[in-house]
């Protein structure tokens, strides 16, 4: 049985599959830029969809709208992870969470959406290179590939933590109206488009 680790060995096609069966929906991204008409607001779990847009763009990365189960902490280098570290020092440490690696050598952590607050995107409030996407963002999702050739990589396979109170207070005092979903559909780039039988 396929696994969150076994992205790695998939195409993107059938890794976009895989989410939409765990009930994940899914969109094609070039790079980080929706390449479907409503951006994220098209993720889908509908497999015939899905086959028809890997289809068209085989090498089209993987999104996917975070903010209705779930919202994730983008820990982005060079200060994210010294960011956090001091976060942690002065509160608590994070629970261990679902996690994955990011094409630009950063991490993903995957935390339970609060039902009484709702969690929006917001960039380096709460820290220098710590982003929060929640409702009206999304993020990459493994096996992607980055601008710099490296690929998102799931590190482990936890279910989303909840996240500690002082995370979520600094998150809704930090929050700003940052959203993504506005962002118009692209085209693939041209390399991809030559890939494409």
């Amino acid at each position: 049985m396929a696994s969150l680790l076994s992205v790695s060995t998939m195409t993107l096609g059938d890794a976009a599959l895989f989410y939409a069966k765990q009930g994940l929906p899914v969109f094609s991204c070039s790079g980080k830029r929706p390449c479907v008409s409503g951006g994220f607001k098209s993720a889908t779990n509908d497999l015939n969809q899905i086959t028809q847009w890997w289809q068209q763009f085989p090498q089209a990365n993987i999104g996917s709208p975070t903010g209705a189960n779930s919202f994730v902490l983008d820990i982005d280098p060079p200060h994210g992870e010294e960011s956090l570290a001091l976060l942690e020092s002065q509160n608590s440490p994070l629970p261990e969470t679902l996690t994955q690696r990011t094409g630009s050598g950063g991490r993903h952590l995957f935390f339970i959406q609060p039902a009484d607050v709702e969690i929006r995107n917001s960039a380096s409030k709460i820290g220098k290179g710590l982003d929060i996407r929640g409702t009206g963002g999304y993020i990459i999702l493994p096996p992607s590939v980055h601008a710099s050739g490296n690929s998102y990589q799931w590190i482990n396979e936890y279910s989303p933590a909840e996240a500690p109170a002082w995370l979520v207070e600094l998150i809704l005092d930090g929050s700003a109206s940052n959203s993504q979903a506005n962002q118009p559909a692209c085209p693939i780039p041209t390399e991809v488009r030559e890939r494409t039988p």
